[in-house]
């Protein structure tokens, strides 16, 4: 029963990080002044992100249990369950790059926020 209430706070954890990172990327977006602000890109209030946010936090739980970071880490050093940390978020962030981007390989600044928001969830 521990081992379940521990996967659960670690679920919960983890949601409401990846919430947190993308809220931190919002206000990147829209309120730090970094981004510029063109006619291209309209703002939105944060409550037209809601369904994204879920969406993406989805995918990022989904990617995590893919991995086996919800699995048993028996005899498993820190260094090696940190490593495993960074090679998923490394790879789910690949996809979702490519996922999200495909259209244009050229670096524009929603690249470069994606990568920011690659660094957030390293961080």
């Amino acid at each position: 029963m521990k081992l379940f209430y521990s996967r659960v706070l670690i679920l919960l954890v983890d949601q409401f990080m990846l919430t947190l990172s993308f809220v931190f990327l919002y206000w990147l977006s829209y309120h730090s002044g970094l981004s510029p602000v063109s006619p291209d890109k309209p703002y939105l209030p944060l409550k037209e992100y809601v369904v994204p946010c879920l969406i993406i936090n989805g995918y990022w739980l989904f990617i995590f249990a893919l991995f086996g970071l919800y699995g048993k880490w028996k005899n498993t050093s820190r260094f090696d369950e940190i490593i495993s940390v960074y090679k998923t978020i490394t790879i789910g962030a690949i996809i979702f790059v490519v996922l999200a981007f495909s259209d244009a390989l050229s670096i524009s600044s929603a690249k470069l926020i994606a990568l920011g928001y690659w660094g957030l969830l390293i961080a």
